[in-house]
């Protein structure tokens, strides 16, 4: 993931239990799997409030047919590999040492 993206000026996000406006460029990054808030209005001195129904969104079952049959296996750190010649080699064909 890129660690290096940063939201927009005039979008809202949440931090310490209050909602924050970013007033500058690059001044603000966000995490992956993170979420800010972008205002369409124009007039700023509305009220903004924020409302969270429904349910959250989840993956609720997989099976062996849903899931795209991968070639390798994943080793612990996360990364994808497949032996062939009786060398590993990652996603990208280099061989791990």
């Amino acid at each position: 993931y890129d660690v290096n993206v940063y939201m927009p000026v005039g979008s809202y996000f949440f931090t310490n239990n209050q909602i924050k406006k970013v007033v500058s460029e690059n001044a603000n990054k966000i995490k992956p799997f993170r979420a800010y808030f972008a205002y369409s209005g124009t007039n700023t001195q509305d009220a903004i409030d924020f409302s969270f129904d429904g349910d959250p969104t989840a993956i609720e079952t997989l099976s062996e047919d849903d899931a795209k049959q991968i070639e390798g296996k994943f080793i612990v750190d996360g990364q994808l590999v497949v032996a062939k010649n009786g060398k590993l080699y990652n996603a990208a064909g280099a061989v791990i040492k």
